[in-house]
């Protein structure tokens, strides 16, 4: 943890920034493992949805505490920001953006 944070809460000047780009963070009780989603990030990023599809998964990270290692989670994340999910999937499932990772 970082000054002036507890095991809830981040510090103020996170807090502060977060709500900048229009998150409120709410420390998770646990990480996921986030390697599929940077692999998601990459493939987004081909197609010019990089930012998009970043701050979808760190809103629904932050927020929720959904779980970005999860498939239906990056499915639903995927989809709202206009990414083709059955092209995303098989290269998700093969690993294809592992080493760009």
């Amino acid at each position: 943890m970082f000054e002036g944070e507890t095991e809830t809460e981040l510090n103020p000047a996170m807090q502060e920034r977060a709500r900048g780009v229009g998150v409120v963070m709410r420390r998770p009780r646990w990480s996921p493992n986030t390697m599929l989603a940077h692999e998601a990030t990459v493939y987004a990023k081909e197609r010019g949805l990089d930012g998009e599809f970043h701050h979808a998964a760190a809103g629904a990270y932050w927020e929720t505490g959904a779980d970005l290692g999860s498939l239906d989670i990056l499915q639903g994340i995927a989809g709202r920001c206009g990414l083709n999910w059955a092209e995303l999937s098989p290269l998700l499932e093969s690993r294809r953006y592992r080493d760009a990772v």
